[in-house]
C-alpha cells in the first residue's frame, strides 16, 4: 500500500503554446497546479495522477529513496499524449489531524481552493528560517454533517522576520465522520483576524 507523504500545491494554470517570433520554435502548453507522484518499489518517479483523475507516465528520472510511495506536490509540467515531463515540484504540507494539540499562530492566506478530493492553501507566514508546525483542528462537527475546521500553525520561536510562501493540501477522507455532500467551514488566523472559507465534499 503506498504512503502519502509531503508534495505540492497552486490553482491550476495554464500558459498557452507559444512560439518564438525569430523562428518557428513552438514551445510545449505548460501545466502548473497540485498533484501525485507515485514512486515504484525502487523509489523512481514513474507516475503523475492529477486531482480530476487522469493518471500519466512520467519521463524524467527521479529517485526519491521512498519505494511505492505516493507524494503530493505543486508541478511544473508538459504533456504529450500519455506521458508528462517535469519542469519543477515544490514541497506542499500534508496536513494531519492536530486537534490534541493545535495552536493557532497568525499568518498571510494568498488562496485557498478544493481540487477533487483535496482542499489546498497557499500560505505566506512570516520566518527567519526557523521550522514551523501545520495541521488542522476539528473544532466541531453538528449533526447537519457541517464540519468546523482550523488550521493549526504553530510558529514557535521563529522571528516574524521575512514572508515565505508555502503550500499545504488538506484530503477530505482525513476528516473524521466526513460523508459525501458534508460542508466544510475552514478558519484560519491571519494578521488581519479570523478568515473563514466554506467546501462541500
Amino acid at each position: 500500500m503506498r504512503r502519502l507523504l509531503i508534495l505540492t500545491l497552486i490553482p491550476l494554470c495554464t500558459l498557452l503554446a507559444a512560439c518564438s517570433d525569430d523562428d518557428d520554435t513552438c514551445f510545449p502548453s505548460m501545466w502548473n497546479e497540485i498533484v501525485c507522484l507515485l514512486t515504484d518499489d525502487q523509489g523512481q518517479v514513474k507516475y503523475m495522477v492529477t486531482d480530476d483523475g487522469q493518471t500519466y507516465q512520467v519521463t524524467n528520472t527521479l529517485n526519491t529513496q521512498k519505494p511505492n510511495t505516493a507524494f503530493r506536490v505543486m508541478c511544473g509540467y508538459s504533456i504529450t499524449d500519455t506521458y508528462v515531463t517535469l519542469y519543477q515540484t515544490t514541497g506542499v504540507h500534508l496536513l494531519q489531524d492536530s486537534t490534541a494539540c493545535a495552536v493557532h499562530d497568525p499568518l498571510k492566506v494568498l488562496s485557498a481552493w478544493k481540487s477533487g478530493s483535496f482542499i489546498n492553501l497557499h500560505l505566506a507566514p512570516l520566518t527567519q528560517g526557523g521550522q514551523h508546525m501545520w495541521g488542522y483542528a476539528v473544532d466541531s462537527t453538528h449533526a447537519s454533517g457541517h464540519h468546523y475546521l482550523s488550521l493549526h500553525h504553530r510558529q514557535g520561536a521563529d522571528p516574524l522576520s521575512y514572508t515565505q510562501e508555502t503550500y499545504a493540501s488538506l484530503s477530505l477522507s482525513e476528516i473524521p465522520q466526513m460523508a459525501e455532500g458534508d460542508s466544510i467551514t475552514l478558519s484560519i488566523h491571519t494578521f488581519n483576524g479570523i478568515k473563514t472559507w466554506n467546501f462541500r465534499k
